[in-house]
């Protein structure tokens, strides 16, 4: 949630693009009682800003964008967005970046999860926004389950005014496990750290292709993308709570298990 002042308008714009020509995407701002404003738009392929205003009535709203997935909307589809931005006023003014330089740890695995074997080295991309040369110190630390936290790589970028640097970093992680990558930057005045979840799995369904684990969870994710990364690690069977018995039998000696 976002910090705001009760009845004071406020903007919320973004750049999108999708995974095909009139995409439709919906935008929310959702404040803290449940009150939520929304927009609609369409999207193509190419880059575009959108923005809305609304006046929140309470202190604090949260900002929301994804694709509208109507009943008729054909999947698969993508969405790409950059450069979100919440700020004071009616219209919206050109992106602003927090920091004289944006710096992103991309893994390019989906859920951020490696197989035991592959090399956890993911790429760092640094951009300078602002219109002067500037310098940042990157670090990245890795933590293990267990808390243990070690610095695995450093880097002192120099970027001219607009210019960018990607390299892949060698964080030394050969172990399966859960961990997190602790991404520090720092320049002349500010810093910025965040976590990233990510961890390294035994290729149970490369292993064993079509075979059940021994392993289950008590409530199926929501998001197909969970339900993947979970098969991919031997959770092979979940409980759910979705299917209720009247549902598979509406009628005595009558079964549907469609909802099954």
């Amino acid at each position: 949630y976002c910090p705001v002042q009760s009845g004071r308008p406020v903007t919320f714009s973004f750049s999108a693009k999708g995974s095909r020509e009139g995409l439709p995407i919906v935008a929310h701002l959702i404040e803290g009682s449940g009150k939520t404003t929304s927009r609609t738009f369409t999207v193509g392929t190419q880059w575009q800003r959108f923005s809305f205003a609304a006046t929140p009535q309470e202190g604090m709203v949260f900002p929301v964008v994804g694709i509208n997935a109507e009943p008729d909307l054909a999947f698969p589809a993508g969405l790409w967005l950059d450069a979100l931005q919440l700020e004071v006023g009616e219209t919206a003014t050109p992106y602003e970046a927090t920091f004289p330089v944006e710096v992103v740890l991309d893994t390019g695995r989906e859920g951020n999860v490696y197989t035991l074997g592959e090399k956890v080295t993911p790429r760092l991309t640094a951009l300078n926004a602002s219109p002067d040369a500037q310098s940042a110190e990157v670090v990245v630390e890795v933590e293990d389950f267990f808390g243990r936290r070690a610095e695995r790589a450093r880097r002192s970028l120099s970027l001219q005014a607009g210019g960018n640097w990607s390299g892949d970093l060698d964080l030394g992680v050969t172990q399966p496990g859960f961990y997190r990558l602790h991404l520090t930057v720092s320049g002349e005045g500010w810093s910025t750290s965040r976590p990233i979840r990510t961890a390294v799995i035994y290729p149970f369904d490369r292993q064993y292709p079509g075979a059940d684990g021994f392993l289950g969870i008590n409530h199926a994710f929501v998001s197909d993308l969970y339900m993947r990364r979970a098969k991919a690690m031997g959770l092979t069977w979940v409980r759910s709570w979705f299917c209720k018995w009247q549902d598979v039998e509406p009628r005595q000696g009558a079964f549907d298990f469609d909802e099954a």
